[in-house]
């Protein structure tokens, strides 16, 4: 795994592929959050979660990623786990 670093932000790469970002006030947005590599149909619209607590990447590079905020209260850090692995390992799929 390697990690780039840039500016307030962080990119988390498998194999040249990145897999999640963690992103701090991107675009002046005020959100601190993850963003994962979802498959078709994972959006949270379709996964019954309060919509409050996710969004889409503004970036339009980014199709098919889903956001997470971390800077709400309840936060269920086994669903942000859950959310990373499984892009970790699409990711890892596309790089082989």
């Amino acid at each position: 795994m390697q990690v780039k670093i840039t500016g307030k932000h962080a990119a988390f790469l498998v194999d040249g592929k990145t897999f999640a970002y963690y992103l701090s006030d991107y675009q002046g947005d005020g959100i601190i959050g993850v963003c994962c590599r979802t498959r078709s149909g994972e959006a949270p619209e379709f996964r019954g979660k309060v919509a409050s607590q996710w969004f889409t990447p503004a970036n339009p590079s980014l199709k098919g990623w889903t956001g997470l905020r971390l800077d709400r209260m309840a936060l269920d850090w086994g669903e942000v786990s859950d959310l990373i692995r499984g892009s970790y390992f699409r990711s890892a799929l596309l790089a082989v």
